[in-house]
């Protein structure tokens, strides 16, 4: 019996990434704020809302959007997808330097703690462990070769999102 259980969780933990888009159930209802709170925890500088001074103008760093796109699930392991767009404003009182937006692939633990993060642009959705933009596949939470578990996840073909799954070689 004993090798038989451990077959199972060899085969389990090898299992690849299972992704719940962002309509499952969600026992923390007030998924969004508790996102937008877990930026303002990290105390990353890009990650957080600010006003701040560059070159004697004043200029404000917000949280313009934020989306909740669902879990990523292997094994026992389950980690949280969302996104969050911030944009600095013009200068205050005045029209120098354009308004900009950042967008930002956020992957947090299950308590809503900032695990990882990495640049993307808007429009994104978890389609089962895919992350897709106007039907082409940005990103594949499946994969889970050595390069992936090494380097991170390829976002949009220009970023890197750290592998959140315990590295253990299978």
């Amino acid at each position: 019996m004993k090798p038989l259980l451990i077959a199972l969780f060899g085969v389990a933990s090898a299992s690849p990434a299972i992704g719940g888009d962002a309509t499952a159930f969600q026992s923390q209802p007030s998924v969004l704020s508790k996102v937008i709170d877990s930026l303002n925890e990290a105390k990353i500088d890009h990650l957080t809302p600010k006003i701040y001074e560059d070159d004697g103008r004043s200029y404000s760093y917000y949280v313009q959007s934020a989306t909740w796109l669902g879990t990523l699930v292997r094994g026992e392991e389950e980690f949280l997808l969302a996104t969050a767009t911030f944009m600095r404003s013009k200068a205050k009182g005045g029209e120098q330097a354009m308004a900009r937006s950042h967008g930002f692939l956020l992957c947090l633990s299950k308590d809503f703690k900032l695990l990882h993060h990495c640049r993307l642009d808007p429009g994104a959705v978890l389609d089962g462990d895919k992350l897709v933009r106007e039907g082409k596949v940005i990103a594949d939470f499946s994969a889970d070769d050595e390069a992936t578990r090494t380097r991170g996840y390829l976002i949009d073909g220009s970023d890197f999102l750290p592998y959140p799954f315990s590295n253990e070689e299978r």
